[in-house]
């Protein structure tokens, strides 16, 4: 399996839905650095992004963006 996911779109904490990605980047494994886990669910207009163990992304800045991982 590959080590990395790409092609990420990335996103603030909390944005509205059909909001633009604010920038992109590449998912690594936990062995290859810090990591800041993350997954999208919605709640009314909004589209909240929250940590958990099955979607992660690289801390690029601070604050950092929030990744959600695309399905391969």
């Amino acid at each position: 399996m590959a080590c990395c996911a790409q092609s990420l779109e990335c996103y603030h904490g909390e944005s509205h839905l059909g909001d633009k990605p604010v920038g992109y980047g590449t998912c690594m494994n936990a062995q290859f650095g810090p990591v800041q886990y993350c997954v999208k669910a919605t709640r009314m207009h909004n589209v909240l992004r929250t940590c958990d163990d099955l979607h992660f992304c690289e801390v690029m800045m601070t604050p950092c963006l929030y990744c959600p991982r695309k399905a391969l």
